[in-house]
């Protein structure tokens, strides 16, 4: 599995969000079997923004949209993985000067993190951890 990480420099908005899905989501279409991608988007803003409405419907026919109940963020896999990277960069105690060197920590840490056998426990574990929030009257869950 190739996974990557993209830098993005200041606010993500519309425009920066829209090319990010067309540089490393849409592409992905070529790998499946329908030519569609099942892309789950949360309550972000910039998810949700009249921009992204129209590049969504533009893209119907490529991107299958599945929304992400908003009291459940805690357990989506991004979380954990950004939480993973975050646990690997204080454990290592690393200090960093300036916005470059922060980037090739982060780069590091992603390519060390992000493997395949990490994403799939982490897409395994889903339903488990939602059970665990219905459980808890949708309180989170660590």
């Amino acid at each position: 599995m190739n996974s990557s990480i993209s830098r993005v420099d200041g606010r993500l908005d519309s425009t920066k969000y829209s090319n990010l899905l067309e540089q490393h989501v849409l592409p992905l279409r070529q790998k499946t079997t329908s030519y569609m991608i099942q892309y789950v988007h949360y309550w972000f803003p910039v998810h949700y923004s009249t921009a992204m409405k129209k590049y969504y419907s533009e893209h119907k026919n490529w991107l299958i949209l599945l929304d992400w109940p908003r009291c459940f963020g805690d357990v989506m896999p991004v979380e954990s993985l950004w939480k993973e990277m975050l646990n690997q960069l204080t454990e290592k105690n690393v200090k960093v000067f300036s916005e470059q060197r922060l980037w090739e920590e982060i780069f590091k840490v992603w390519q060390k993190v992000c493997t395949e056998d990490f994403v799939q426990r982490r897409l395994n574990d889903i339903s488990v951890s939602l059970e665990r929030v219905v459980k808890k009257n949708g309180d989170y869950v660590d």
